[in-house]
């Protein structure tokens, strides 16, 4: 069988020191959500990734931290696009 997992990318705001300066912070920090991508665990390949709607392309950004992130874990992308 093929195992597979899946992965968000996402960026959150870092942060910011309270008023008192011991890091409370007053609300939530944003989170926003870049991709969404599933990957062939055994055989170490991307098969899909989608923005952060179903069926929509992952904004340029995404796809530059996506190819930074497969470099650094020994993934390859599953298509033409490699």
């Amino acid at each position: 069988t093929r195992e597979s997992s899946f992965w968000v990318m996402t960026i959150t705001e870092e942060d910011e020191e309270g008023e008192d300066g011991a890091g409370a912070r007053a609300e939530a920090a944003n989170v926003q959500h870049m991709l969404l991508m599933e990957v062939y665990n055994g055989m170490k390949v991307i098969h899909q990734a989608e923005g952060p709607h179903p069926r929509r392309w992952p904004r340029p950004d995404a796809w530059g931290w996506l190819q930074e992130w497969a470099e650094q874990e020994g993934l390859t992308p599953d298509g033409p696009e490699g």
